[in-house]
């Protein structure tokens, strides 16, 4: 979403009205923080947090637990502070928005279509000379129907916010009205979505375990819950009536959702299944809810997927961008691939593809028209995006294969959209960009924050039954002709290689993957720190060359994590 020039504007007026010499840096932050929610108000936007802490050259890191909704994160450093830059990332690690500009006032506005707890990350580039440290603030507003349920992170204090603070203590009722009063998720599914309720209710968990039994007719079905603040996760999983898993949600959060399919009338088993700090028993409450997202039939299936590519082309026109193509196509197990071929002027695109109920995993590939692969993603997913850009006009084909569908299903819809887009994913000029910035921090700073990155990863490897065969951590350059390389004696199956670069200096990482003969097996250029490639070894086994290049730093070097695993 963009600022528009009149709030701009504004924004520098009322900069420029700032005491030039504040008494004290409390006093320049907290006026500061009042002109952010003077703009927010002025535009209509609901106040959900003001937030006033230090920073030095150490990042500072909040979460935040929001509700479906637009946000605004509005952030000023203090009078010592020169740069301060922010980023928020989604529980998966992917970015959502960011602010790097080299001014001390960052802007990140981002969109949620369901309850999301995210990463709030402050960095100070630089300082007033002398000083180490200063002070900076967060307003937090929300279009509309925004909310916040739980606010964390760095010390510091707030200023009026309306926000409702976690408990810490309560009584038995209190926990109980904690989750029985807060029907976000079930009042956004059943309205927003016309799903129907099937189920719902407040339960009370002992020994970690409750389970639902429910009797429910073919169609397709989602379970949400949440648990209390007394614990930090819950997980999810459903069973058929012959024990068979139909979806599970593991992630570590505490509202788990789940989406699987009924062919006929049986008895369908839930499981919850609650987590505390240090695994302790507890007593806690979990509400939840079973609802019917559409019939099993070809009708409902169709507009139910009419009704995301609908969403989509919303999405794509709050962002400014130019839809090309967009339309729903139908595939099926016993496809190879389906091709599209389109005739592209020079610019920047992208695709993407969102499966329809019952679809599970689909796979994109695009190609320029002598054959050479552009960009792929093989990832476990139904929801596949490529970007490519074109120096010149140019017939291009995009491939999208189906890998995986639901238990009893071989078939369903898809969303395909292809969009261009102002933004620049391979331009040429970048790799003539030689870093003036040394890092001056401890090289194992750099290390710490790859492995911690990758984190996530290791979350979503162990959610989707990845083995994990191998790690490394290195450190790269911006150097297209000496790439970080490894070699992998690997025997049939699939695997996957994923690195993770630190977001301190990495700001593009690319990987290659070559057989033994050099020939091209997988690549990732997307324009991110986190490349994943996919490795197809044929019965024979073989040679595979991996490589690491440091596209874009902002520093002379970079640390990375790198993870091969098999499925």
């Amino acid at each position: 979403m963009r600022i528009s020039l009149t709030l701009i504007a504004l924004i520098s007026l009322l900069l420029l009205s700032v005491p030039a010499f504040a008494d004290e840096e409390s006093d320049y932050i907290e006026n500061e923080a009042a002109e952010w929610t003077e703009i927010a108000e002025n535009n209509g936007y609901n106040i959900l947090g003001t937030y006033i802490a230090g920073i030095t050259d150490e990042d500072v890191y909040y979460t935040a637990d929001l509700d479906p909704g637009i946000y605004h994160f509005y952030s000023s450093g203090g009078l010592n502070v020169l740069d301060l830059d922010m980023f928020i990332y989604d529980p998966d690690g992917i970015e959502l928005g960011s602010d790097t500009y080299g001014d001390k006032i960052p802007i990140v506005v981002i969109r949620l279509d369901e309850r999301t707890i995210v990463e709030v990350q402050v960095q100070a580039w630089s300082f007033e000379e002398g000083y180490t440290s200063g002070d900076f603030c967060i307003v937090l507003a929300a279009e509309d129907e925004g909310s916040v349920n739980e606010w964390s992170g760095a010390e510091g204090y707030v200023l009026d916010t309306p926000m409702d603070t976690p408990m810490q203590d309560g009584s038995d009722d209190d926990y109980y009205n904690e989750v029985s009063e807060n029907p976000v998720y079930f009042t956004i599914n059943e309205e927003d979505f016309g799903n129907e309720v099937i189920d719902t209710d407040v339960v009370y968990v002992e020994d970690n375990l409750y389970s639902l039994e429910i009797t429910l007719s073919p169609g397709f079905y989602q379970t949400y819950a949440q648990v209390d603040t007394r614990c930090f996760d819950l997980d999810i999983s459903v069973y058929d009536e012959d024990g068979a898993m139909l979806d599970d949600d593991h992630m570590e959060d505490p509202y788990p959702l789940c989406e699987f399919a009924v062919n006929d009338r049986q008895d369908i088993t839930i499981d919850f299944e609650v987590w505390t700090e240090g695994d302790e028993i507890i007593e806690c409450y979990v509400s939840y809810m079973v609802s019917l997202m559409s019939d099993v039939d070809e009708d409902a299936r169709r507009e139910y997927i009419e009704g995301e590519l609908e969403w989509i082309l919303e999405m794509s026109d709050s962002s400014g961008d130019e839809v090309h193509s967009a339309f729903i196509a139908e595939i099926d197990t016993d496809m190879v691939y389906q091709e599209y071929l389109f005739e592209l002027d020079e610019g920047s695109y992208w695709c993407e593809a969102m499966g329809g109920l019952a679809l599970t995993d689909i796979d994109m590939a695009v190609y320029d028209s002598y054959g050479d692969l552009m960009d792929e993603d093989t990832l476990m997913d139904d929801y596949p995006m490529v970007w490519f850009t074109l120096d010149a006009a140019d017939t291009v084909m995009v491939e999208v294969s189906l890998y995986s569908t639901m238990p009893g299903f071989d078939d369903g819809y898809f969303v395909f959209v292809l969009t261009e887009t102002d933004e620049m994913y391979y331009d040429e000029e970048f790799t003539d960009y030689e870093s003036d910035y040394a890092w001056s921090g401890d090289e194992y700073e750099l290390i710490d924050n790859a492995e911690w990155l990758s984190d996530t990863a290791y979350n979503m490897l162990e959610l989707h039954g990845e083995e994990i065969l191998d790690t490394y951590t290195d450190y790269v350059m911006m150097d297209d002709e000496n790439p970080w390389t490894i070699e992998f004696e690997l025997d049939e199956g699939v695997y996957y290689v994923y690195a993770q670069g630190d977001d301190i200096c990495l700001m593009d990482l690319d990987m290659t993957v070559f057989d033994e003969d050099y020939n091209l097996e997988s690549e990732d250029y997307l324009a991110n720190n986190s490349p994943v490639c996919r490795i197809d070894v044929p019965r024979r086994g073989g040679t595979y060359i991996v490589e690491v290049y440091g596209y874009w730093l902002d520093c002379d070097i970079g640390y990375f994590h790198l993870i091969l695993t098999q499925e």
